[in-house]
This record gives C-alpha cells, structure tokens and sequence, in this order.
C-alpha cells in the first residue's frame, strides 16, 4: 500500500496541478496511511473505505470535507483498478453551502477606496465572472479589444489549465474593453499580465 499511495502522489504530481497535489499529499500520507491498516492493495474491502471515512469524523472534520476526502482515497485505488468499493449510501450527506456574493453597496465600497488599477481589476472580476485563478492568469493577448472579448487560456509557462481543460471566450461590455484599453496604455511597462 505505501508503494502504491507513494506511485499515486507521484503521477499527481507530474499530471494535475500543484494545487491538487498539496490537497491529495496530506490525506493519503497522513489519514490515509494511518487508516489503512492492511499490506497490499488488493486487500481492501467496502470496510477499510467506511473505516476510513468514520475516522475522519473522529478527527472531527465536517461532512463536506470528508465527502472531499474520501473522493481522493477512492480516485487512488480506480488509478490500481478497484472500483465500486462504496455503495451510494456510503457517501457522507452534506447540505451545500450558498457562496456569499458581494452585494452592490460593497463591490462600489471596494472600488472607492481602491487605486486606480485595483478598482479595475475589481470591475473587470465582476464584469468577466472569471474564477480567481482565471483572473491571475489574464494576458493582454487574451484581450480581443477589436471584439470586446476576453479569452481564457491555458499558460503552460506558468502551469495554468482552466477547469476541466476548457478555453473560453467571454464578451465584455465596451465600455470595460476601453478601460483596459486605457489600463494597457498606462502599463506598458508590464506587457503580459493585466
């Protein structure tokens, strides 16, 4: 089993994102490893996974996080072809939370006292919709100022995928394109990122 969870780590780290990596590391070295009390792989049973997840509750994590946690040891043993370990009542319930949005009198509160290139970066989040990794890795040339579009790109240089490996193109208002017309204008010291 240490053979194995050590491989995994391994392919996450060459494959998926330096995100993923840091969040798959501690749950398989740390709980993983401590949970799993078997030798081999294919030693495991429907139990060691409900093993498993009733020690993450022990550990006092919340139903959500090992929801998440629990995705991961199961992705380990699909990657060495065990699948169908737990059956759909095995799966921790969890009520999903509403993500709290700004409401107007902030985002204006934000932009007030913000400079003049934060405040912009400000309005273009809220004008794009961009996710935030989406936003930190914006280029001038994903800018079509001719089309008053915005593209989300993959940067291999910078190890940037957007989620589930889709490039997009999201229309802008004109009025935010001159913006960053005017932005590029005045940064032209900073040729890439906005």
């Amino acid at each position: 089993m240490d053979a194995a969870i050590d491989e995994y780590l391994d392919y996450i780290q060459k494959h998926r994102s330096l995100r993923t990596y840091r969040t798959y590391r501690p749950v398989l070295d740390v709980l993983f490893r401590n949970s799993y009390t078997k030798t081999y792989v294919d030693e495991v049973t429907r139990e060691d996974i409900l093993k498993f997840t009733s020690d993450c509750f022990d550990l006092g994590l919340v139903p959500r996080t090992v929801y998440d946690r629990l995705v991961t040891v199961l992705q380990l043993f699909k990657r060495h072809g065990f699948k169908g370990l737990v059956e759909s009542s095995d799966w921790p319930s969890y009520v999903e939370t509403i993500r709290p949005i700004y409401e107007e009198e902030e985002i204006g509160m934000m932009i007030r006292h913000a400079n003049p290139d934060e405040a912009m970066i400000i309005k273009f989040c809220v004008a794009s919709g961009f996710r935030d990794r989406e936003v930190r890795y914006v280029v001038w040339r994903d800018v079509d100022f001719r089309n008053s579009v915005v593209r989300v790109t993959a940067k291999p240089i910078w190890k940037f995928k957007p989620k589930n490996y889709e490039e997009r193109a999201v229309p802008m208002p004109s009025v935010m394109i001159e913006q960053l017309r005017q932005m590029k204008e005045r940064r032209k010291m900073h040729p890439l990122r906005i």
